[in-house]
């Protein structure tokens, strides 16, 4: 053989060996990492530090790196997929982390979505229209055989009151009386349900009954339920909400016939990032593409909505306002707000120019949660006559006509056995259809017919069909939500507003990856605008929104394009928010394409949503010192409470917090000398609570000095769910920092 190919062969032999020695390194290297990762947290200090991305993602690229899988890219969601955001705009999202699609995928999406179940629906009464005046009213008595109840709302308390009718032909004509042209009360709703059998005298009430152990929030809630007779919340007889159609009059100042004005429809979703809007409901983003194609109306998906705060209260404030919550003033989750939402600002003005104004939410307003909180007149110790009558007044001085067919929700949730939708159950349903199927069912009506007369309106919706546990229950909205944008984009005269508060704020996803973190600050935010008013606007304000979908914005550039389509021309800008970059025209003019998180309002604790803005950094012993400071400062907060409650020095039922670790720490530096620091920091949780550990995502900021460093908590959040520890905590200890043990 001769000498130059057997070394030509040598050659090659140890190119080859020396290839294979290096992919072999790697792989081990890769393998002894992740296996480092998978096994724990980093050992140091006493085993505080520890980094929960890389345990979290690093366990499942162990897994997969076993198995002889690949991390599934992920990618955050656009209407198309085709387009990229372009390349000079400095925020850029943040990128999800690998696998954590697939991780949302298994826990939202890996089974069908929960049905309402049971007979029905049952149509018990129907009403069909003759022409424009005349409406016709059947109802079945086969249906019903032992005869009728029909629910109405009380005008002088707002809650519904019961009426019998043994004749269909009785109810038939009550109902006609109802939606006559004269008729001004109905409230746009009415429920029929079928008596039940008489209850037995002898039938022995509740323990809590006979000894009278009701407190004065519950004889309420009971004396609601219990009206006209006792009303099993499992009853099984057929029942019916039936919405009532009203007559619109053109409105008689000929100015505004003559003037084509806009009207506003907001829609808040509660509790949805943009993320899983784009993965709860598929149909609707479906129906928005198809829309956007044909051109039946213009579609803007703004792509980097930074919330203001996880929190509704301090996102309607803004809205509604302008007003940004002072942070410095904090108030619990369970506490009245400090003051109501001021809708006035952005709804007197309409008002005067002759719109109609309306709120629709799906919550009780004689509950704690919702409008009445809203502002603050939610009292449950007064007579109903004095709240109701609160209510009324302080919806007229913001200007807002009515409630309307918010007032349905009491006898939904009421017949789900809840009072609010915030922990479950996994579907709604009054009479085998959703409740958020109603409320399209009435919103449709009412616009329709309010377009008819040429009535401009402003009609805000919340729905809180997001805010739960599970995160998949938002589900069940895709199918009538699609149906309702099919609607919208057939509508003249119409800017239809779709927008989350924040991304979903509890839940497994949040325990389980950062990127629900992020998500959680990115809501959904879209514009759906009809023909004749993207014509009114013109072309330069076309450009911006559709420019304006790859820049950073927020719910106050949104206040100040709502004022700024109402009045056709730029407002004034506040000056607190011109910190902010805002523009007269909000979102009507180009926002800048350099704009970060430092040019829009935040509360802390939050997190940016751009890539890069905030610098992750190790957890070292230094930052477990300040950790440990946080700590012992809020064990002294808990302690200082319990004192309050009598003469002992010592813990109680909420106990001293005991730190096992702390990650997720995230650094920025908004001024010279200054830091703010982000990180988590995991708790050892109360026995029987359901949560393996407790988290708390706190927002620390230090400052040098001459002579020190300033350490100061500026806010917390808890990540994971403590509302259970209102059964066993301290009364004096707030629930957001109390951890106890439950009884079993």
């Amino acid at each position: 053989m001769p000498r130059s190919y057997r070394c030509r062969r040598s050659c090659l032999s140890s190119v080859f060996l020396l290839k294979m020695a290096v992919v072999l390194l790697v792989l081990l290297a890769c393998h002894l990492l992740l296996q480092g990762i998978q096994n724990g947290a980093l050992e140091t200090n006493g085993g505080l530090l520890a980094d929960s991305d890389d345990v979290l993602m690093g366990q499942r690229a162990y897994r997969l790196f076993k198995e002889g899988g690949h991390f599934q890219k992920c990618e955050v969601p656009r209407l198309d997929p085709s387009e990229h955001p372009p390349d000079n705009v400095h925020c850029r999202r943040i990128k999800p982390l690998p696998n954590s699609c697939q991780l949302a995928h298994d826990l939202f999406l890996s089974k069908p979505p929960d049905k309402c179940e049971g007979e029905g629906p049952f149509n018990i009464c129907q009403i069909k229209a003759k022409d424009r005046w005349h409406q016709e009213v059947h109802c079945d008595s086969k249906i019903c055989q032992a005869g009728f109840s029909l629910g109405t709302i009380d005008p002088d308390l707002g809650i519904l009151q019961w009426k019998e009718y043994g004749q269909a032909h009785d109810l038939q004509d009550q109902i006609k009386q109802l939606i006559s042209v004269t008729s001004r009360n109905h409230h746009d709703f009415c429920f029929i349900r079928c008596l039940p059998a008489k209850k037995d005298e002898n039938e022995v009430n509740t323990d809590d009954e006979r000894e009278g152990k009701w407190s004065v929030e519950d004889r309420n809630y009971r004396d609601y339920v219990d009206l006209q007779y006792d009303f099993d919340l499992q009853d099984s007889l057929p029942k019916q909400l039936l919405i009532l159609p009203r007559q619109f009059s053109k409105p008689k100042d000929k100015t505004l016939v003559n003037q084509t004005k806009i009207s506003f429809n907001i829609y808040l979703l509660d509790s949805i990032s943009h993320s899983h809007f784009f993965r709860s409901l598929p149909k609707s983003v479906h129906k928005l593409n198809r829309i956007r194609k044909v051109g039946n109306a213009s579609v803007f998906n703004f792509h980097l909505m930074q919330s203001l705060k996880g929190r509704t209260y301090e996102n309607l404030q803004a809205l509604f306002a302008g007003e940004l919550y002072n942070p410095k003033n904090p108030f619990g989750v369970q506490d009245m707000p400090p003051k109501a939402v001021q809708m006035g600002i952005l709804l007197k003005s309409m008002k005067e120019a002759g719109y109609r104004t309306m709120w629709t939410e799906d919550l009780c307003w004689t509950w704690e949660w919702g409008i009445a909180k809203n502002m603050v007149v939610h009292s449950p110790g007064e007579n109903q006559d004095v709240r109701w009558k609160k209510l009324k007044d302080v919806l007229r001085q913001s200007g807002i006509d009515g409630l309307n067919f918010s007032l349905a929700s009491c006898e939904i949730l009421k017949a789900n056995g809840i009072r609010d939708t915030f922990h479950g159950p996994p579907v709604v349903c009054y009479n085998q259809r959703h409740h958020h199927h109603y409320t399209f069912e009435f919103l449709k009506m009412v616009q329709s017919q309010l377009n008819g007369a040429q009535q401009p309106f402003f009609h805000f919706t919340i729905a809180n069909v997001a805010h739960e546990d599970t995160g998949r229950r938002v589900q069940t909205l895709d199918d009538d939500l699609a149906e309702y944008l099919e609607y919208l984009s057939t509508q003249d005269n119409m800017v239809t507003v779709l927008l989350a508060d924040h991304g979903n704020a509890y839940g497994a996803f949040m325990g389980k990856t950062i990127e629900a973190r992020i998500e959680m600050f990115h809501p959904v935010f879209l514009i759906l605008m009809s023909k004749n008013v993207a014509k009114q606007l013109g072309p330069a304000k076309l450009r911006a929104l559709s420019v304006n979908q790859d820049r950073l914005v927020s719910i106050l550039d949104l206040h100040y394009t709502l004022r700024s389509l109402f009045f056709g021309s730029p407002v004034t800008v506040a000056p607190e928010h011109q910190a902010y970059a805002i523009s007269p025209h909000g979102l009507l003019a180009p926002v800048s394409p350099n704009r970060t998180c430092d040019s829009v309002p935040r509360i802390n604790p939050n997190v940016c949503i751009c890539r890069d803005y905030e610098k992750a950094v190790a957890n070292d012993s230094g930052r477990a010192r300040i950790a440990e400071v946080i700590v012992r400062e809020m064990n002294e907060v808990i302690l200082d409470n319990a004192k309050a409650g009598g003469d002992r020095k010592d813990y109680r039922a909420c106990k001293q917090l005991e730190l096992k670790w702390f990650g997720n720490v995230k650094e920025s530096h908004p001024k010279t000398g200054v830091t703010l620091m982000k990180m988590d920091l995991h708790f050892e949780p109360g026995r029987n609570s359901g949560n393996s550990e407790e988290v708390v995502f706190v927002v620390v900021q230090s400052e040098k000095t001459d002579f020190s460093t300033l350490i100061q908590l500026l806010s917390f959040e808890r990540m994971t769910s403590y509302s259970q520890y209102e059964k066993c905590k301290d009364p004096e200890v707030p629930t957001k920092l109390c951890v106890c043990d439950l009884l079993s």
